[in-house]
């Protein structure tokens, strides 16, 4: 069975009004996919997920409805994109910051404590705000260009490469030292060094990053980006480890 193909299974007993008063969701092959739904489903998780993609079957007084988990996600992207955006970088982009500190130790550890992580959390919560509204901005920047004679008609892929490298020559350093601004405060100190390779990443990672991001389809993009906040902390923490390295 193909990883994007597992069924969750979500029982919403509902009362004679029928209104939902209990929802179980369980997946026997993604365990802690399973135990993690179930949380979200009491809160409940069904509203989330509207339209047809949602099948339903009648069973008593339990109805019983099953959605692949890329179904969900997708789903989910759709009608919360800020929200999802937000969950996704609160994660990842912390996720990219311990691994740096990891690459640089040469082990796993945690390197924060937890109301530092916390706050990490809600940093990159913040900034995913500003960077899905640059997603839809920048595509949006250069469809005017093109709509006024200032670019040609471009494929998928050159105009994939146009609005990374229009979001990230404008948008870019500003996030860069919005993020770095953030780090100071929560860190209680100023610390600007080596800010230079976070504006030079923007030129080497992140145009030809976003130019792959750029081409997938849209609801996968923000989820993509968050993804690459990982790699770079792990490339960026590799070389800071080599450079701590004594020759």
């Amino acid at each position: 069975m193909n990883s994007l193909d597992v069924f969750i299974t979500a029982h919403i007993h509902v009362n004679a009004a029928g209104i939902p008063i209990h929802t179980i969701l369980f997946t026997p092959d993604v365990r802690l996919c399973g135990i993690l739904l179930t949380v979200i489903g009491n809160i409940p998780l069904i509203p989330f997920l509207p339209g047809p993609r949602l099948r339903r079957a009648d069973s008593g007084n339990a109805k019983i409805c099953k959605i692949s988990v890329m179904e969900w996600y997708l789903t989910l992207v759709k009608t919360r994109p800020i929200l999802t955006a937000m969950v996704q970088f609160a994660v990842l982009g912390t996720l990219g910051d311990m691994a740096s500190k990891w690459m640089v130790e040469r082990r796993v550890f945690m390197p924060f404590s937890r109301l530092t992580t916390f706050l990490k959390m809600l940093e990159w919560a913040l900034l995913a705000v500003c960077i899905k509204y640059a997603f839809v901005g920048f595509n949006g920047f250069i469809d005017a260009l093109t709509a006024h004679g200032f670019l040609a008609e471009l494929g998928p892929a050159a105009r994939a490469f146009a609005i990374s490298t229009a979001m990230n020559l404008q948008f870019g350093p500003f996030l860069v030292i919005a993020h770095r601004l953030l780090d100071n405060a929560i860190a209680g100190k100023s610390n600007w060094a080596n800010l230079d390779k976070g504006l030079l990443s923007l030129l080497w990672f992140w145009i030809p990053a976003h130019t792959v991001t750029f081409i997938l389809p849209r609801d996968y993009q923000i989820g993509l980006a968050a993804l690459w906040s990982v790699a770079l902390g792990l490339i960026l923490g590799f070389y800071n480890g080599k450079a701590d390295t004594p020759s």
